[in-house]
């Protein structure tokens, strides 16, 4: 391994390790990672698009949990072609 090779994977490792350790705010709210570098603490909302309605949110779900789709959304498998 050369020098530059050995000096850029020290430059990684101390990023990594600095950024996994520093939660910070993202534009969907706090971002933090675990100790393997996987996002935690987040959740994903499941959002409806129609050609003629607003986008409206459905479900909503986090790592720990599976998505429940909400009683009035519509959904429906998609017609065979």
């Amino acid at each position: 391994m050369t020098f530059l090779h050995l000096l850029t994977a020290m430059m990684f490792y101390l990023i990594s390790c600095c950024f996994l350790q520093t939660p910070f705010r993202g534009v969907t709210g706090l971002v933090s990672f675990d100790e393997n570098g996987f996002r935690k603490d987040f959740r994903l909302n499941v959002l409806e698009l129609n050609l003629n309605k607003p986008v409206r949110k459905v479900s909503c779900c986090t790592l720990l949990t599976t998505a429940t789709i909400l009683a009035d959304a519509a959904v429906t498998p998609p017609s065979p072609k």
